[in-house]
């Protein structure tokens, strides 16, 4: 009896060993716990005074609007934020741990030094009502902040706990929130994907052409009753709070290592994608050399979705793959350190149960032999973001054991399912009307669907065009209003919806990009 105890003991702790260390492919760094708007107690409640301004140029900027709101008061509170002519009623405060390089750099293009910062790791409590941003602000201490007013940054130090406001001025007008009414006007921005050849793989006397995704973006501009204008821009364009950003492939390739990065950054008069984009060449992977892709799945407001595809070949001439599903936050995305979402992370308990739930139910679905050479242990690291049935859904991964692989010798993993809607935090807007089976019934080869917020438009994408139709009582027009070619096996990855005035701001953006 005791050898079976120390037997079940032994058997046990080696079950964990391989469940802990099974996700740790790279050091973990997270990227803080985000709290939610229910849980306001953020500790920044109460008046503070605005003691400085903080050049961002080459030399200190003399400027009276600035220096008039030095000594002023802000209210921060719970249900509403003064700041001096602005207000916001009912703000969600959103709080995150980040790089302070890799943030600053990439959402203002300057170092921390700056502002003052000597911390690697600073606190940002991102202020906005509903979906559309107000401010944010860098927590030094318990009794001061750093606050970004009308695109510059000030030191603010903590006058009281009490808030007495002193302006009834009010930026939320709720009727602007999802509040659509007939005949909006509306704009969508989609990023599409497509692949070109990357480079040769040539193994145990075979070769195989690895594939490199290439990026574009389609500006589509509504005018009820019908189109205004379709553009393209040939660079993955996407709106965030704070402004457009764009996605760009960067090869920093070396000798024996193959590497293709995707790096993302705010687009601003000196820094834009005509100015980034780098050529890249296809090439041969010789034994003994190595290669790295980087393939985006999905964009959203703050998280990108992708899988990395890395391999090497051995002098032997043999072939290992990796490849890893992951959601990155875009605000440290340009970091060289791993700050890739957990599910849990995302959805709390919710999250792990459907993770496990549709890793489960994609191994029962199989045979003996195939469940067999798949770990069933789902790493709560492994998921994306991809698109089905008009609607983004997220997927799991699970690994091959070593030796194994699935339909390639490059497929070291089987994707599924996961069984949970994705929060609107990550993926936006995501309405579909009609519903999928009324679009599959107007157009049979459709593979995908957008949807106008006001109803009257629908985008449907099938394997060669993207066709926009008006809705008539609920269901799609006869005839499309316009067809928009395709490239071979094109995907979207991408999809925002202006409305309003928004629209015309886009507009003009996109209309820049495309001189």
């Amino acid at each position: 009896m005791h050898q079976i105890k120390n037997l079940l003991s032994f058997l046990l702790i080696f079950i964990l060993t391989i469940t802990i260390t099974g996700c740790n492919k790279r050091p973990i760094i997270s990227p803080g716990k985000i709290v939610p708007p229910e849980n306001y107690d953020i500790a920044i409640s109460g008046e503070w005074i605005i003691q400085k301004y903080y050049p961002t140029g080459g030399s200190p900027v003399k400027n009276k609007n600035i220096e008039d709101k030095i000594g002023k008061s802000l209210y921060i509170g719970k249900d509403k934020l003064e700041l001096l002519d602005k207000t916001c009623n009912s703000p969600n405060f959103k709080i995150k741990t980040v790089d302070s390089t890799s943030y600053l750099a990439s959402n203002y293009s300057i170092t921390p030094s700056t502002l003052g910062i000597g911390k690697s790791d600073i606190q940002v409590i991102t202020v906005s009502n509903k979906d559309t941003y107000f401010t944010s602000f860098i927590k030094l201490s318990e009794n001061s902040l750093i606050a970004t007013l009308d695109d510059s940054f000030f030191l603010l130090t903590r006058k009281s706990g009490k808030i007495e406001y002193k302006n009834n001025t009010t930026i939320n007008d709720k009727s602007n929130f999802f509040n659509f009414p007939k005949n909006l006007d509306s704009g969508l921005l989609l990023g599409l994907k497509s692949y070109v050849p990357g480079f040769t793989l040539s193994y145990d006397n075979n070769s195989q052409t690895i594939p490199r995704p290439v990026y574009r973006t389609i500006w589509i501009n509504f005018d009820n009753p019908g189109i205004k204008d379709i553009y393209e821009i040939p660079h993955f364009v996407y709106a965030r709070k704070t402004g457009f950003w764009y996605i760009t492939t960067k090869d920093v390739s070396t000798t024996d290592y193959k590497k293709y990065k995707i790096y993302t950054y705010p687009l601003t008069k000196n820094n834009n994608p005509k100015l980034i984009e780098t050529s890249i060449k296809s090439d041969i992977i010789n034994k003994g050399q190595s290669y790295y892709v980087e393939d985006v799945y999905f964009v959203g407001d703050d998280y990108i979705s992708l899988e990395s595809k890395e391999g090497s070949l051995n002098k032997d001439n043999t072939l290992i793959p990796q490849s890893l599903l992951r959601v990155d936050p875009i605000d440290t995305f340009n970091s060289n350190k791993d700050y890739s979402l957990s599910i849990s992370k995302l959805m709390g308990e919710q999250g792990i149960k459907s993770l496990k739930q549709g890793a489960s139910a994609y191994i029962n679905s199989l045979d003996f032999n195939e469940r067999n050479k798949l770990n069933p242990t789902p790493c709560d690291k492994f998921f994306g973001v991809m698109r089905k049935n008009g609607k983004w859904i997220l997927r799991g991964r699970l690994e091959y054991f070593y030796g194994f692989f699935g339909e390639s010798p490059l497929a070291n993993f089987a994707d599924f399912d996961i069984p949970i809607i994705p929060p609107k935090e990550l993926i936006g807007y995501d309405l579909l009307f009609p519903n999928w089976n009324i679009i599959k019934k107007k157009v049979p080869d459709a593979l995908d669907a957008y949807s106008s917020p006001d109803k009257n438009f629908v985008v449907v994408l099938t394997h060669s065009k993207i066709l926009i139709y008006d809705i008539i009582n609920g269901d799609l027009n006869n005839t499309p209003l316009k067809t928009v070619n395709l490239k071979n096996n094109e995907e979207v990855i991408m999809s925002q919806w202006a409305t309003g005035s928004y629209v015309k701001t886009w507009d003009d953006q996109m209309r820049k990009l495309i001189k």
